[in-house]
């Protein structure tokens, strides 16, 4: 209930933000997709076009209603920096991330601490925990997993970030992911239960059922026709990740005692 305080026009835009996520959540992109393109031209209907395309696999197209969205939005609020503070502002760095366009990481990055606080900060951060270790910035991709999750998303996207920055994820963790798989199962989120699915196939000790939670990931990709974030960063072990700082450091040295 509104208790008064939003206007109709309000309303209408709050409807939209609530069906919109509701289906992406089920997995129900297509339908997302045409209630966006209905919808009057405002800087939120870009941006419900760009994460249903992003979920579709059609990132490049995804990419240009974000950016125009994104100019429409800061002009509307004067906001200057960051993306936008909200799942569309996840939407907007993972379709970066999946572009893997020129510094696409460092572009990303500076996306999301830009980004004023908001309800899905947690996220944001465990997205910059990955980017961070992809820069080989070990301590600070750590200190942005203090935070603890809470949400069915947010213990999706910590969990991503442990894989990601191959990490032993919590003891307790595996259990609280497979309450959230039940529940998501039970009610027909199902691009939340491919992810958390996925979760759990890297996750579980017993290889036997960790290969039942591929395959049920696999399936579900297919029916979606959309990829996990599990596989968003190529992940090496944490030797490798030192040894390619080393190089890349001795590398720097080598250029700067030539110049010299």
């Amino acid at each position: 209930e509104s208790n008064g305080w939003l206007t109709e026009k309000e309303k209408l835009k709050t409807g939209a933000v609530v069906i919109s996520n509701l289906m992406h959540r089920q997995g129900r992109f297509d339908e997302a997709l045409k209630l966006a393109e209905k919808e009057t031209a405002t800087f939120g209907r870009m941006l419900r076009i760009g994460t249903a395309l992003y979920f579709k696999g059609q990132y490049k197209l995804a990419l240009n209603y974000f950016e125009e969205g994104l100019k429409l939005f800061r002009k509307d609020i004067g906001l200057r920096k960051g993306t936008f503070p909200a799942f569309y502002g996840v939407a907007h760095m993972l379709t970066i991330l999946r572009l893997k366009e020129k510094d696409y990481l460092k572009t990303a990055l500076k996306l999301a601490e830009e980004t004023p606080d908001n309800p899905y900060a947690k996220i944001f951060e465990y997205l910059q925990s990955g980017i961070q270790y992809q820069l080989n910035n070990f301590l600070d991709a750590n200190e942005l997993l203090d935070e603890t999750p809470n949400s069915p998303l947010e213990h999706i996207f910590y969990a991503a970030a442990h894989y990601w920055n191959s990490m032993v994820l919590p003891a307790h963790l595996p259990s609280i992911l497979k309450n959230h798989l039940f529940n998501a199962t039970k009610h027909g989120y199902h691009w939340v239960e491919m992810e958390l699915s996925a979760m759990l196939s890297v996750f579980e000790k017993d290889p036997d059922i960790a290969t039942e939670y591929a395959e049920a990931t696999a399936s579900l990709e297919e029916k979606l026709g959309c990829h996990s974030i599990l596989h968003l960063f190529p992940r090496t072990e944490a030797w490798e990740r030192s040894l390619e700082a080393l190089l890349h450091l001795q590398a720097k040295k080598g250029k700067k005692t030539a110049a010299n």
